[in-house]
């Protein structure tokens, strides 16, 4: 796994390279069956959007308007709470597995893990048609039919030689994307995208309240983060800006 081999610090984190990425889509988007294109638009997505590889898992096509100069996605974002946590007698948290809560040093056995929360978010993001990745995300955005998920999976052929099609109603899961990437971008991983853009929306002046918005962090502490890596630029309105 490439962020093993860098380490956790962004800062020892490889810079993704445009050129390289528009060559590869390039490439990738010539080959003969639909799955090119595909697995072009995938590379595209999270570096034009910032988008999760989960939050692109569950994207559909209905999600995607095109119009004028500008390309608005509507992102998902589910958060699952796991059940890690108890509330003790004393009406604190401690968490689950302990034998005595943290707080009070009451005994927690046969105290049952609280349940599992998920939560979903809607986000819209758009950026401007003449970014050089663009081309890919909207050529296969324009295959996709309305009421189908925007990265399908593809059918299994019983006989060789059948062609592989699509399955609009079935999309690719989290670790399907992931190993996309992996294929074409051997050094690159999803969330590189996503931290990479972060910082390079810091450094054009996005302030913190505005990241927040564009990647649906909860915790301005994330935001703040970038606006050190960006190098602290002067703060802009994301409607101002040129994204």
């Amino acid at each position: 796994m490439p962020k093993l081999r860098y380490g956790n610090d962004p800062k020892n984190w490889p810079h993704p390279d445009m050129a390289k990425i528009v060559k590869v889509c390039e490439t990738v988007s010539q080959e003969k069956d639909w799955m090119g294109r595909r697995d072009a638009a995938i590379l595209s997505s999270p570096a034009l959007f910032g988008s999760r590889a989960s939050e692109n898992a569950v994207l559909k096509r209905n999600q995607v308007q095109i119009g004028g100069d500008r390309v608005f996605v509507t992102f998902t974002i589910l958060k699952l709470h796991h059940n890690k946590k108890v509330r003790c007698l004393c009406q604190r948290l401690a968490k689950f597995g302990w034998n005595n809560c943290p707080h009070c040093g009451g005994s927690l056995s046969g105290i049952p893990p609280l349940p599992q929360k998920e939560e979903q978010t809607d986000i819209e993001r758009q950026r401007k048609t003449n970014h050089p990745l663009m081309p890919f995300f909207i050529k296969w955005v324009e295959e996709v039919p309305l009421d189908g998920v925007l990265f399908p999976k593809s059918s299994i052929p019983g006989i060789f030689g059948i062609d592989v099609k699509p399955q609009w109603e079935r999309a690719l899961s989290r670790q399907g994307i992931y190993m996309i990437v992996r294929k074409h971008l051997n050094d690159y991983w999803p969330h590189l995208f996503r931290h990479n853009l972060a910082t390079g929306f810091s450094r054009v002046g996005f302030s913190e309240t505005d990241l927040m918005k564009w990647f649906g962090w909860t915790r301005y502490e994330t935001a703040e983060r970038y606006t050190r890596l960006g190098g602290g630029a002067r703060i802009k309105s994301m409607g101002e800006s040129s994204v």
